[in-house]
C-alpha cells in the first residue's frame, strides 16, 4: 500500500470518518513486519486493539466471590421504602417551609405607606438615597488612596531595574580589568 493511501486513512480514522473496511486496511498494514518509520507510532495504537480483544476478565461471579470472602453484601438497597411514618413527617416538613416561604413573600411583597404618591417628592427621596450611597463610595474611595501610594512605589522599583543594568554593565568592566591583569603577568 503506498504512503499518500496510508496518510490519506490515517486523517480520516483521526476524524473518525473511516469505514470498517478501511479500518481493516489499516489494521493490516499495521500488522506487517515492515513498516515505515513514520507510521511506527501508528502501529502502537493497532498493535493495541489486537491485545484488547485477546484479554482475558475474570469470570462474571468473580465479584461475588469476592465479597462474600469480605463478609460484605452485594445485595441492593434500591427496592427498600422508607417506613410510611418517617415519610409523612418528611412531607409535613416540606409543606411548612414551603407554608412559610409563601407568607413571606406575600407579607413583604407590598406593604401599603411605602409608596409615595408626590412626584417632587419621589424625587427628593431618591435624590437623598442616591447622595448617601455616593457619600459612602466617597468614603471607600479615601481608602484606596493607599494603593495609589503602593503602586508610585512600584513605579521606583523601576529604578533599581536601570541600577541593576549598571551593576552588568560593571560586571564586563571588572571582567575586562580581569583579562588585563592575566595578561600583563
Amino acid at each position: 500500500m503506498n504512503s499518500q493511501k496510508i496518510d490519506l486513512l490515517i486523517s480520516k480514522y483521526e476524524l473518525g470518518d473511516t469505514t470498517l473496511d478501511e479500518e481493516r486496511e489499516l489494521k493490516a498494514f499495521f500488522a506487517q513486519e515492515e513498516i515505515p518509520a513514520k507510521y511506527r507510532i501508528y502501529r502502537e495504537i493497532f498493535g493495541f486493539y489486537d491485545t484488547a480483544v485477546q484479554e482475558e476478565f475474570p469470570d462474571p461471579d468473580f465479584d461475588n466471590r469476592f465479597f462474600d470472602k469480605l463478609g460484605v453484601s452485594t445485595e441492593s438497597k434500591k427496592g427498600q421504602l422508607i417506613p410510611f411514618n418517617r415519610r409523612i413527617v418528611w412531607q409535613v416538613a416540606a409543606s411548612l417551609v414551603l407554608l412559610v416561604g409563601l407568607y413571606f413573600v406575600f407579607q413583604f411583597q407590598k406593604q401599603p405607606g411605602n409608596e409615595i404618591d408626590d412626584p417632587k417628592l419621589a424625587y427628593a427621596e431618591t435624590k437623598k438615597a442616591l447622595m448617601m450611597i455616593s457619600g459612602n463610595l466617597n468614603t471607600g474611595m479615601k481608602e484606596l488612596s493607599s494603593i495609589k501610594t503602593f503602586d508610585e512605589g512600584v513605579n521606583e522599583l523601576k529604578n533599581i531595574k536601570s541600577f541593576n543594568e549598571g551593576l552588568k554593565t560593571m560586571e564586563k568592566i571588572s571582567t575586562f580589568n580581569r583579562s588585563t591583569n592575566f595578561v600583563k603577568q
